[in-house]
Protein backbone atom coordinates (compact mmCIF):
# COMPACT_ATOMS: atom_id res chain seq x y z
CA UNK A 1 0.00 0.00 0.00
CA UNK A 2 2.30 2.86 -0.86
CA UNK A 3 1.16 5.75 0.14
CA UNK A 4 4.57 8.13 -0.27
CA UNK A 5 5.12 7.79 -3.85
CA UNK A 6 8.44 9.93 -4.06
CA UNK A 7 9.78 8.10 -1.27
CA UNK A 8 12.34 5.74 -1.61
CA UNK A 9 11.64 2.11 -1.62
CA UNK A 10 13.37 1.38 1.22
CA UNK A 11 12.27 4.32 3.11
CA UNK A 12 8.91 3.54 2.47
CA UNK A 13 9.11 -0.56 3.29
CA UNK A 14 10.21 1.13 6.85
CA UNK A 15 7.30 3.10 7.58
CA UNK A 16 3.97 1.26 5.69
CA UNK A 17 1.67 0.19 7.55
CA UNK A 18 1.17 -3.41 7.71
CA UNK A 19 -2.57 -3.35 7.07
CA UNK A 20 -5.88 -5.16 5.17
CA UNK A 21 -7.41 -2.46 3.35
CA UNK A 22 -10.20 -2.35 0.84
CA UNK A 23 -9.64 -0.68 -2.62
CA UNK A 24 -12.01 2.09 -1.33
CA UNK A 25 -9.42 2.51 2.09
CA UNK A 26 -6.55 2.24 -0.41
CA UNK A 27 -8.19 5.19 -2.41
CA UNK A 28 -8.78 7.39 0.73
CA UNK A 29 -5.20 6.72 1.95
CA UNK A 30 -3.38 8.19 -0.88
CA UNK A 31 -5.22 11.28 -0.23
CA UNK A 32 -3.17 11.41 3.18
CA UNK A 33 0.61 11.31 2.68
CA UNK A 34 1.42 10.93 6.49
CA UNK A 35 -1.27 8.46 7.45
CA UNK A 36 1.82 6.03 7.43
CA UNK A 37 3.51 7.45 10.20
CA UNK A 38 3.81 5.35 13.65
CA UNK A 39 4.31 7.22 16.79
CA UNK A 40 6.59 4.93 19.08
CA UNK A 41 8.77 4.83 21.89
CA UNK A 42 11.52 2.53 22.73
CA UNK A 43 10.12 -0.51 23.57
CA UNK A 44 6.88 -0.36 21.97
CA UNK A 45 6.13 -2.77 19.12
CA UNK A 46 5.48 -1.75 15.54
CA UNK A 47 3.11 -4.66 14.95
CA UNK A 48 1.16 -3.84 17.77
CA UNK A 49 0.66 -0.46 16.20
CA UNK A 50 -0.66 -2.12 13.83
CA UNK A 51 -2.73 -4.34 14.59
CA UNK A 52 -4.24 -1.92 17.07
CA UNK A 53 -4.93 0.21 14.27
CA UNK A 54 -6.26 -2.44 11.94
CA UNK A 55 -9.23 -3.26 14.54
CA UNK A 56 -10.61 0.61 14.78
CA UNK A 57 -10.38 0.35 11.23
CA UNK A 58 -12.73 -2.61 10.96
CA UNK A 59 -14.50 -1.12 13.29
CA UNK A 60 -16.27 1.62 10.98
CA UNK A 61 -17.13 1.72 7.32
CA UNK A 62 -14.74 4.94 6.08
CA UNK A 63 -16.67 6.77 3.64
CA UNK A 64 -13.83 9.84 2.74
CA UNK A 65 -10.47 10.12 4.15
CA UNK A 66 -11.35 12.18 6.75
CA UNK A 67 -13.21 9.54 8.55
CA UNK A 68 -9.66 7.26 8.61
CA UNK A 69 -7.43 10.36 10.04
CA UNK A 70 -10.06 10.82 12.81
CA UNK A 71 -10.37 6.82 13.31
CA UNK A 72 -5.88 7.14 13.37
CA UNK A 73 -6.21 10.34 15.68
CA UNK A 74 -8.19 7.70 18.35
CA UNK A 75 -6.00 5.38 18.05
CA UNK A 76 -2.24 7.53 18.43
CA UNK A 77 -4.68 9.14 21.70
CA UNK A 78 -5.87 5.64 23.57
CA UNK A 79 -1.92 5.09 23.15
CA UNK A 80 -1.11 8.30 24.84
CA UNK A 81 -3.58 7.32 27.62
CA UNK A 82 -2.53 3.83 28.02
CA UNK A 83 1.56 5.53 28.18
CA UNK A 84 0.24 7.80 30.86
CA UNK A 85 -1.65 5.50 32.96
CA UNK A 86 1.45 3.08 32.98
CA UNK A 87 3.77 5.96 33.91
CA UNK A 88 1.45 6.80 36.79
CA UNK A 89 1.68 3.05 37.65
CA UNK A 90 5.18 3.20 37.20
CA UNK A 91 5.86 6.36 39.49
CA UNK A 92 3.71 5.13 42.26
CA UNK A 93 5.16 2.06 42.65
CA UNK A 94 8.51 4.00 43.04
CA UNK A 95 7.20 5.43 45.49
CA UNK A 96 5.74 2.74 47.61
CA UNK A 97 9.49 1.08 47.40
CA UNK A 98 11.39 4.68 48.29
CA UNK A 99 8.87 4.67 51.48
CA UNK A 100 9.62 1.06 52.11
CA UNK A 101 13.23 1.43 51.76
CA UNK A 102 13.58 4.04 54.39
CA UNK A 103 11.33 1.89 56.49
CA UNK A 104 13.45 -0.83 56.41
CA UNK A 105 16.91 0.78 56.22
CA UNK A 106 19.26 -0.34 59.37
CA UNK A 107 19.02 1.89 62.57
CA UNK A 108 22.41 3.61 61.50
CA UNK A 109 21.98 3.40 57.68
CA UNK A 110 24.85 1.57 56.82
CA UNK A 111 23.75 -0.59 54.42
CA UNK A 112 20.14 -1.13 52.45
CA UNK A 113 17.17 -3.39 53.17
CA UNK A 114 16.52 -4.45 49.04
CA UNK A 115 13.39 -6.69 50.21
CA UNK A 116 10.50 -3.88 49.55
CA UNK A 117 12.43 -3.01 46.03
CA UNK A 118 12.72 -6.67 45.46
CA UNK A 119 8.97 -7.98 46.37
CA UNK A 120 7.59 -4.86 44.51
CA UNK A 121 8.81 -5.91 41.75
CA UNK A 122 8.06 -9.48 41.52
CA UNK A 123 4.54 -8.14 42.87
CA UNK A 124 4.56 -6.04 38.96
CA UNK A 125 5.05 -8.82 37.38
CA UNK A 126 3.00 -11.33 38.95
CA UNK A 127 0.11 -9.10 41.08
CA UNK A 128 -1.22 -12.73 42.25
CA UNK A 129 1.60 -14.33 43.59
CA UNK A 130 3.96 -11.24 44.99
CA UNK A 131 1.08 -9.62 46.76
CA UNK A 132 0.73 -12.22 50.07
CA UNK A 133 4.80 -11.82 50.39
CA UNK A 134 4.07 -8.12 50.23
CA UNK A 135 1.76 -8.00 53.01
CA UNK A 136 4.07 -10.49 54.96
CA UNK A 137 6.69 -7.60 54.14
CA UNK A 138 4.34 -4.45 55.10
CA UNK A 139 3.37 -5.98 58.28
CA UNK A 140 7.28 -6.55 59.56
CA UNK A 141 7.80 -3.00 58.24
CA UNK A 142 4.57 -1.70 60.62
CA UNK A 143 2.60 -0.34 57.43
CA UNK A 144 -0.65 -1.08 56.03
CA UNK A 145 -0.60 -1.52 52.05
CA UNK A 146 -3.44 1.27 52.02
CA UNK A 147 -1.00 3.60 54.48
CA UNK A 148 2.44 2.71 52.13
CA UNK A 149 0.18 3.96 48.87
CA UNK A 150 -1.15 7.11 50.51
CA UNK A 151 2.73 7.47 51.48
CA UNK A 152 3.77 7.20 47.82
CA UNK A 153 1.65 9.61 46.69
CA UNK A 154 2.59 12.04 49.19
CA UNK A 155 6.09 11.47 48.37
CA UNK A 156 5.72 11.64 44.04
CA UNK A 157 2.96 14.46 44.40
CA UNK A 158 4.62 16.57 41.85
CA UNK A 159 5.31 14.03 39.34
CA UNK A 160 1.90 12.73 39.87
CA UNK A 161 0.20 16.02 39.15
CA UNK A 162 2.47 16.14 35.97
CA UNK A 163 1.14 12.86 34.77
CA UNK A 164 -2.55 13.57 35.33
CA UNK A 165 -2.46 16.24 33.46
CA UNK A 166 -1.50 14.91 30.38
CA UNK A 167 -3.39 12.08 31.28
CA UNK A 168 -6.72 13.85 31.49
CA UNK A 169 -5.90 15.96 28.49
CA UNK A 170 -5.75 12.71 26.56
CA UNK A 171 -8.63 10.91 27.38
CA UNK A 172 -10.66 14.44 26.15
CA UNK A 173 -9.14 14.29 23.21
CA UNK A 174 -10.59 10.85 22.91
CA UNK A 175 -13.50 11.88 23.69
CA UNK A 176 -13.93 14.47 21.12
CA UNK A 177 -12.70 12.92 18.44
CA UNK A 178 -15.79 10.04 19.12
CA UNK A 179 -17.79 12.86 19.13
CA UNK A 180 -17.09 14.22 15.77
CA UNK A 181 -16.90 11.15 14.20
CA UNK A 182 -20.65 10.77 15.73
CA UNK A 183 -21.39 14.09 14.76
CA UNK A 184 -20.48 13.54 10.95
CA UNK A 185 -22.31 9.91 11.19
CA UNK A 186 -25.40 11.84 12.35
CA UNK A 187 -24.83 14.51 9.49
CA UNK A 188 -24.76 12.09 7.26
CA UNK A 189 -27.73 9.89 8.28
CA UNK A 190 -30.18 13.10 8.31
CA UNK A 191 -28.68 13.82 4.99
CA UNK A 192 -29.53 10.23 3.58
CA UNK A 193 -33.39 11.32 5.43
CA UNK A 194 -33.73 14.77 4.03
CA UNK A 195 -33.04 13.16 -0.01
CA UNK A 196 -35.40 10.35 0.62
CA UNK A 197 -38.18 12.84 2.06
CA UNK A 198 -37.28 14.95 -0.85
CA UNK A 199 -37.13 12.28 -3.52
CA UNK A 200 -41.34 11.31 -1.83
CA UNK A 201 -42.30 14.53 -2.51
CA UNK A 202 -41.29 14.91 -5.66
CA UNK A 203 -42.50 11.14 -6.74
CA UNK A 204 -46.05 12.12 -4.54
CA UNK A 205 -46.24 15.72 -6.62
CA UNK A 206 -45.78 14.06 -9.95
CA UNK A 207 -48.55 11.37 -8.96
CA UNK A 208 -50.32 14.64 -8.16
CA UNK A 209 -50.05 15.90 -11.67
CA UNK A 210 -50.74 13.32 -13.77
CA UNK A 211 -54.04 12.73 -11.52
CA UNK A 212 -55.05 16.55 -12.19
CA UNK A 213 -54.24 16.24 -16.06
Amino acid sequence: MPIKKTASKTKQAKNTLALELNGNQVQLLVQIPWFNERFLLPGEEVSDYDCQLQLLIDSIEAKDALDLILVKDIHDELREVQRMRALRQSVLLQGMVDKLNRILKTPYGYEDDLRGEVLLLAWENRPEEGHKKLLVLLKEAGITLNGLMAEAYSLKAKTLDKVEHQLARHEKNVRETFKMIDVRRNHALMRQRLEFDLEQDRQQLLIDNNDNS
